[in-house]
């Protein structure tokens, strides 16, 4: 039983998916809406306890600090930030006509499911 997709609006084209460059919600955020994201971005531009800088260096400070003193899981988190996970390509031969598989793992969990 195939039901046919209905075109909620001018900004879908006939299978119902959004046309290019349109939105599902073209007002945007509703106003006043809370962030925590802004809500840490304002803080970070405040003095930190010292007084002496803001709490985005200080906090930078402290994570360098932190590798520098042998935190291998802090010199990690930055080295990803910094340069990224690398590539890596598997190539499978055989006697099957089997093509060049490759596989690029970033580090990031696929939240794809039965696809």
């Amino acid at each position: 039983m195939n039901k046919e997709p209905e075109n909620t609006g001018d900004n879908r084209d006939e299978k119902g998916r959004f046309k290019p460059g349109q939105s599902g919600n073209p007002a945007g955020k509703p106003e006043g809406s809370l962030s925590l994201t802004a809500a840490i971005k304002k803080r970070l531009k405040e003095l930190s306890p010292d007084q002496k800088r803001t709490a985005l260096d200080w906090l930078a400070d402290n994570i360098i600090q932190d590798a520098l003193d042998n935190n291998n899981a802090m010199r990690k988190m930055i080295w990803n930030y910094m340069d990224g996970m690398p590539k890596q390509s598997l190539e499978i031969e055989g006697e099957l006509p089997i093509q060049k598989v490759e596989f690029h793992f970033d580090g990031k969990k696929d939240d794809k499911k039965g696809d």
